[in-house]
């Protein structure tokens, strides 16, 4: 692939939480292509054999990443606190967060980092983001299974923060592994961590809201990352139970309170509005997000008005005053010519020749 100008625009941030051999076998694929983009490795995980491995860097001598190894990860708060921390480290215009079990095609992250230079209304932006299966877990013949996110196809727009949050809640789909503008993903996992949600939706949902605050979330079609599916949990409990028992479990009210109020004093930030406005904004919009579960919605959300986050709110206007949030500057656009659909017959080679490489254990 030809030497580009956004070579050195795009951070890979990886979160690490053992599954090792999924670790070895991304960062060998991505070494063997001499992947040109930055890789920022937030490790939270025990595998001493992988640490020493990145600590050397000798199995990955054409790759370019900085790793920095965290306590382990073990629940959300240490996990929202390694997050919290290690965007910090991002020195590159645009950021794309990825797991260890997934696959980016980086013709589609120059793409949608060229779609970003040249809309500068738009906070980020992605393609298809579709699963496979690998017939023997680690490597063997990979299979391509329908995109993950169909229902909602068109990108998420609005002239305010407050119309790209009504747009998001009544189509909302992840926007988690999106090409996104650095200050975003820097501001997000800051604000995420002072919210310090129970339970991993919550995290979802404020990551996913936040990323569209700043600017519309482009969508778009073409293969862009492939998710494999049945792979080893890295945490406990369950992150996504019925909608029903959610909102009735015990961590429920608190947790949607500190998201509002969150989200509210960055709508607030961004748009000129008052706090209290953007608050019942935000409730309001909510309720698309979960249809048929409004009258449900409302008396929880008397609960939730009654805690008071003052403290929180003050919080997160302070850290927002800390990022420039309208201004960014953008490297010159570049002219891609390989195929995501060529970067595809690459995994797939490379996950049926690599068969016999296993250079971590599995524990």
């Amino acid at each position: 692939m030809a030497k580009s100008p956004l070579d050195t625009s795009l951070t890979i941030l990886m979160p690490l939480k053992d599954r090792a051999q999924y670790t070895a076998r991304i960062l060998g694929y991505y070494n063997a292509l001499q992947c040109p983009f930055k890789f920022l490795i937030a490790d939270g995980g025990s595998h001493q054999e992988l640490r020493k491995i990145l600590r050397e860097g000798t199995e990955t001598d054409s790759l370019h990443y900085e790793y920095v190894e965290y306590p382990y990860d073990e629940d959300l708060i240490d996990y929202h606190t390694k997050m919290a921390d290690v965007v910090d480290k991002i020195d590159t215009p645009f950021t794309l967060v990825m797991d260890n079990d997934d696959f980016f095609f980086m013709t589609a992250a120059y793409e949608n980092m060229n779609f970003l230079i040249n809309n500068p209304d738009y906070a980020s932006s992605r393609g298809a983001l579709n699963q496979i299966e690998v017939s023997d877990k680690i490597y063997g013949k990979l299979k391509v299974r329908e995109d993950l996110y169909t229902l909602y196809p068109d990108s998420i727009t609005g002239a305010t923060a407050s119309e790209r949050v009504l747009d998001q809640s009544k189509h909302f789909h992840s926007n988690w592994h999106n090409v996104t503008r650095s200050e975003y993903i820097k501001v997000a996992y800051k604000l995420n961590a002072l919210a310090n949600p129970s339970n991993f939706r919550f995290t979802e949902q404020i990551i996913c809201y936040l990323n569209i605050l700043w600017g519309n979330g482009n969508r778009q079609g073409d293969l862009f990352l492939l998710h494999q599916v049945a792979t080893p949990r890295t945490t406990k409990g369950n992150h996504f139970p019925p909608q029903e028992e959610w909102i009735n479990s015990d961590y429920w009210v608190n947790d949607f309170s500190r998201m509002t109020d969150i989200i509210a004093a960055a709508i607030s930030h961004c748009d000129g509005v008052d706090v209290t406005t953007a608050q019942e904004g935000f409730r309001s919009a909510y309720i698309h997000k979960l249809p048929g579960k409004e009258e449900m919605l409302l008396k929880k959300y008397e609960e939730c008005k009654k805690i008071d986050n003052s403290d929180l709110i003050a919080k997160t206007l302070e850290t927002l005053d800390k990022y420039d949030l309208k201004n960014h500057t953008s490297p010159l656009p570049f002219q891609i010519q390989t195929k995501s659909w060529q970067e595809l017959q690459m995994v797939s080679l490379f996950l049926r020749t690599n068969a016999n490489d296993q250079p971590v254990s599995s524990e």
